[in-house]
């Protein structure tokens, strides 16, 4: 069975995507007149890069048998841009759910390198993680995360001397390290 494992990183290491997060910009008050206590807002959405790393453990199987040995399939790896939508119970406990599209080719190893391509397909791998959020600063919050997610593969085609090409969807683990960088009260 194969495997998808979705690994995240934050704005600041992966291609400085940004954070996005609503937030009050405050204003100046008069001596004497109490500021409003500040409003949690549970949303935040962001666009981030994600890098999918396909777990390519796999059999070949060939007029119905399967290749013995180290008959295996290699997958490529993506970097694609992500949007997320995350909410927060508490301002450090969150759910997120990553949307993202990502395409990949599949080529021969083992017993088989040389064979060349066998395929290649799009991977639609809806992620829900459960997340914890430190806070160091009010505009520096790293963040860890684990979950789930059911890769789908669409638009699965042939390529070479192969015939048939079948990629079964499949659930897979999702890890996710971090950290958000406010750069003014609203981004």
């Amino acid at each position: 069975m194969k495997r998808i494992l979705l690994l995240t990183a934050s704005a600041a290491i992966l291609a400085g995507a940004v954070s996005a997060n609503a937030a009050d910009l405050g204003e100046v008050r008069k001596p004497g007149i109490a500021a409003p206590a500040e409003l949690f807002n549970p949303w935040m959405v962001r666009f981030r890069a994600v890098a999918v790393v396909p777990d390519d453990k796999s059999s070949v199987f060939i007029n119905g048998g399967r290749v013995a040995g180290n008959g295996n399939l290699n997958v490529s790896n993506s970097l694609i841009p992500e949007v997320d939508v995350t909410y927060f119970f508490t301002k450090n406990f969150a759910v997120e759910v990553i949307a993202g599209v990502t395409p990949h080719t599949i080529k021969t190893a083992g017993n088989l390198a040389g064979t060349g391509k066998v395929g290649s397909t799009i991977l639609l791998p809806p992620t829900v993680t459960a997340q914890y959020h430190f806070w160091l600063t009010d505009s520096i919050k790293p963040y860890v995360g684990a979950g789930v997610n059911y890769t789908f593969f669409l638009n699965e085609k042939e390529k070479g001397v192969f015939t048939s090409f079948n990629v079964k969807n499949t659930w897979g683990l999702a890890l996710q390290a971090g950290v958000d960088v406010m750069l003014s009260k609203n981004w």
